[in-house]
């Protein structure tokens, strides 16, 4: 069973390590990342004409190379965290004014829809971690 834990904490302490410290300098960047993520989703959307889907799908996809390099990386690399907070967060709001202007469902729709989404993907992820227990104990055992 230490085995276990040890091999837990390891992977915790090294997940600390790719997050800065949240001191008020990282809550003003987040509200500055935050404010330049809508922004960019806009002006892909509406000043360039890409609409809601085709930005939607960009800065999906730029999120998905971001996550994966962040996941990657082996310490904390301070370009990479906040263009990944960046894109999340312009991504997020390109998803969000497709749902409530492209698809039409209004604000309550979309809120409802990402609330779905939202528990969705935690269940996931809470069954994910499940898994991961259950085969370090099976590990131990064996």
């Amino acid at each position: 069973m230490s085995d276990v834990t040890n091999h837990s904490s390891a992977e915790f302490t090294d997940a600390l390590t790719k997050v800065p410290a949240v001191t008020l300098g990282f809550w003003i960047i987040k509200i500055l990342a935050t404010t330049f993520g809508e922004t960019a989703g806009d002006t892909l959307s509406m000043s360039f004409n890409f609409g809601y889907l085709l930005s939607s799908a960009i800065f999906v996809a730029a999120l998905g190379l971001f996550v994966a390099w962040q996941i990657r990386a082996s310490r904390f690399r301070p370009f990479l965290y906040w263009a990944t907070i960046i894109d999340s967060t312009t991504a997020g709001t390109t998803l969000a004014d497709f749902a409530t202007r492209s698809i039409g469902i209004g604000y309550a729709g979309g809120w409802l829809l990402l609330l779905v989404s939202l528990l969705s993907a935690l269940a996931v992820w809470r069954s994910a971690v499940r898994r991961q227990r259950q085969w370090h104990r099976f590990e131990v055992v064996i």
